[in-house]
């Protein structure tokens, strides 16, 4: 077969039968959000709940070539529970135990907390949360692959929680009643949400909106027209396998960078991240989209020569 047809083949199958009507729940091929890295990134997810229970993990392999044009699903599935490959997975499965877990800290103890307490946690209010959690759940619903279905309010918090403090894995797994592997698998997802929803929220005023912004600093700070203050701030890293002195900050610290403008009630009004902590603010400024979009069209972000203002790392501009 040319490389042609090839190519009709496999465009046929990305948009038609096995996208819209997948073999079965473990198939990768052909299925948006998932691909080799997403197959072995479960896989080994399974192993780590195995390894976590203190049990044992079992993997029957194909040679590909041939395997799947000789061998029907049937004949592989007898295979595999019959003779000495049955005896140990009954065997095996006696000696699985699950983790010791908290139980109930989302039903019971969240619900107790007072705002504050809840804000120190997961760095919003109650009722940010719930609002997000409203935005995301369309997307957050359903089996995740790893397991049975998560429920939202368990993959946001416990990913909140991930975000919010230095806490490791297997403490919030703990916590939220979550194997490590599930969490992995959920914070990605969450991630992947918020920058999907990232520029429904995060976003330059303009209209009216504009206005009333310009009147808030006016308030604040008796200057006219200011809309924006920006800055940067490092967030704390590992240290990187490559190039890792780029990434060391002056307290010693490894970080990458992120740069934010706020309006005058605190609300982002575009965020840029990314660089290495040890760039200067007025470097990472100047490489920013925002500064690029600036430069083509001034009159779009700044219709009546307003402008933002910042600290003495920012020259006059």
């Amino acid at each position: 077969m040319g490389s042609y047809q090839e190519r009709l083949i496999d465009r046929f199958l990305k948009t038609g039968p096995l996208r819209n009507l997948p073999l079965a729940n473990a198939q990768y091929a052909y299925r948006e959000g998932r691909s080799t890295e997403t197959a072995l990134h479960h896989l080994v997810g399974r192993i780590e709940t195995q390894l976590e229970a203190k049990g044992y993990a079992i993997g029957t392999f194909l040679e590909i070539e041939g395997a799947f044009d000789s061998n029907s699903n049937r004949a592989i599935k007898e295979a595999t529970t019959r003779g000495a490959f049955r005896f140990l997975t009954q065997r095996l499965r006696g000696l699985q135990r699950k983790p010791a877990r908290i139980v109930g800290y989302i039903e019971r103890t969240i619900p107790q907390l007072y705002r504050e307490q809840f804000r120190e946690h997961f760095r919003m209010t109650p009722t940010t949360y719930n609002r997000l959690e409203q935005r995301l759940a369309p997307i957050l619903q359903g089996d995740i692959g790893v397991k049975c279905h998560i429920p939202v309010r368990k993959q946001l918090l416990a990913t909140l929680w991930l975000l919010a403090t230095p806490d490791s894995y297997m403490s919030v797994g703990e916590r939220f009643d979550i194997s490590k592997s599930s969490l992995s698998v959920s914070f990605m997802r969450v991630v992947q949400a918020l920058n999907d929803i990232v520029e429904d929220v995060v976003q330059w005023p303009r209209g009216d909106r504009l206005a009333t912004v310009k009147q808030k600093f006016q308030r604040l700070s008796v200057l006219p027209d200011i809309i924006g203050a920006v800055d940067g701030t490092r967030i704390s890293i590992k240290e990187p396998h490559e190039d890792s002195l780029s990434y060391k900050t002056y307290k010693k610290k490894y970080a990458v960078i992120l740069q934010a403008v706020c309006d005058s009630e605190l609300v982002f009004l575009d965020c840029f991240a990314g660089y290495p902590g040890s760039v200067g603010d007025i470097r990472v400024f100047k490489n920013s989209d925002l500064w690029s979009e600036v430069q083509r069209d001034r009159q779009l972000y700044f219709p009546n020569e307003e402008y933002i203002i910042g600290d003495k790392a920012y020259l006059l501009h």
